[in-house]
């Protein structure tokens, strides 16, 4: 059994680049059932962020390359996309995903959604049958390492969130953003808690709607509310637009934006693919952020060094208990045998119809015992066996009545 993987992420490629790639929920479940057919492929989980896609697989020796597959699906040349990619088999794609799930390739450090996208990206595979007990167990154990690191290790001064910070750029360029004028085109999660930073900020906030049913549709407290196919009679209004759908078309071009007398100062854009024009960078007074400037600065990161080696080391520890219950899995056809074997060996020239049971198990432990000191010979000695005894007595000590 092979374990593989590709990553396409924003410390190997552009927004540009990696925009053929960014695949929506129903997307993925078609390319995990359309995997099923892949003769070598025993299981596959895809995951698809804003910032990064990658794809775990494991199957035989002469399975496919998970990067050629990507590309496939993306619609891509692999020859474009030379040495786009991070590769990593065997533990190295595990430890890839433990970074991953731990927030530590992530572009804010440690941001709060990644775990929750490992998670969703597991579920997506069981739901689609192409979760593997190998892939099910890393990306448990993945989640694992990242849920120790968010309650064990404290991240210091760095945003949680893409959202915040995106609302620390426009603190940044405005100097502050109280009595400012924005609206946030899109109400998802991104676009909700965008609004929401925005309005703690001092923002008078505007939040696009495609639909409005009562009961049903959540607006952040403390915004007003726009029909989307309303937003461009707001745009001479506002100085900052967010802008975080899932739109497959822009949601602002530049023949919206370039007619206006008073336009936007400042463009946001949390989306992958892209929801805003680039062309509208080339306007005058207009300042445009994309994903690719919500990384985390460097003083950030190296504030927090201390923090991300403890954050490795429970990577360390969990990893090892992956390379146990790995060795173990790979293992359990040569350990079905063992037993048999074992079992053979016990009971060879042993009348089992007419032993009694209380004769029957010491003469087997007996056995066991002998064949397992036996077969260890050369790494024994009286102090080592003398710890075995030892350790019996003390367990049955606690044990008590129990034995």
């Amino acid at each position: 059994m092979k374990l593989q993987m590709a990553a396409l992420d924003h410390h190997t490629a552009g927004l540009t680049r990696r925009e053929p790639f960014s695949f929506s929920s129903q997307r993925c479940q078609e390319i995990l059932e359309g995997l099923k057919t892949v003769p070598g492929l025993t299981g596959a989980v895809l995951l698809s962020t804003c910032n990064r896609t990658e794809l775990y697989l494991t199957g035989e020796e002469e399975m496919p390359l998970p990067r050629l597959l990507l590309c496939a699906q993306a619609g891509v040349d692999p020859a474009d996309y030379e040495g786009a990619f991070l590769e990593g088999e065997g533990e190295g794609a595990a430890w890839h995903l433990m970074e991953v799930a731990c927030g530590l390739r992530s572009m804010i450090l440690c941001e709060d959604q990644i775990i929750t996208q490992v998670r969703k990206a597991a579920s997506l595979a069981r739901e689609a049958g192409t979760q593997s007990p190998v892939l099910e167990t890393l990306f448990r154990t993945a989640a694992t390492a990242a849920k120790k690191a968010k309650t064990q290790v404290t991240i210091q001064a760095v945003p949680r969130s893409s959202a915040d910070r995106a609302v620390e750029l426009l603190k940044e360029h405005f100097g502050t953003l109280t009595g400012r004028r924005a609206m946030v085109i899109g109400n998802g999660e991104m676009g909700r808690l965008c609004a929401t930073r925005l309005v703690e900020a001092g923002c008078q906030v505007t939040v696009t709607l495609r639909s409005y049913h009562h009961g049903e549709t959540v607006v952040p407290f403390g915004c007003k509310t726009i029909a989307y196919d309303s937003r461009e009679t707001l745009l001479s209004q506002v100085d900052l637009v967010i802008s975080a759908t899932l739109s497959p078309h822009y949601t602002l071009t530049r023949e919206m934006v370039e007619p206006l007398a008073h336009r936007p100062a400042v463009l946001v854009d949390l989306a992958v693919p892209r929801d805003l024009d680039p062309a509208l960078s080339e306007l005058d007074g207009i300042r445009c952020f994309d994903m690719d400037q919500m990384t985390t600065p460097e003083e950030e990161a190296a504030r927090n060094a201390g923090a991300i080696a403890q954050i490795r080391a429970i990577m360390e520890e969990q990893l090892a208990q992956f390379r146990q219950w790995l060795a173990i899995h790979q293992g359990s056809g040569a350990i079905a045998r063992i037993k048999e074997l074992t079992t053979r060996r016990l009971t060879a020239g042993l009348d089992l119809d007419t032993l009694e049971k209380e004769d029957l198990i010491p003469l087997v432990v007996e056995k066991t015992v002998d064949m397992v000191l036996f077969s260890a010979k050369e790494s024994l000695s009286y102090e080592l066996i003398r710890t075995i005894e030892q350790s019996l007595l003390e367990r049955q000590s606690r044990q008590g009545a129990h034995v």
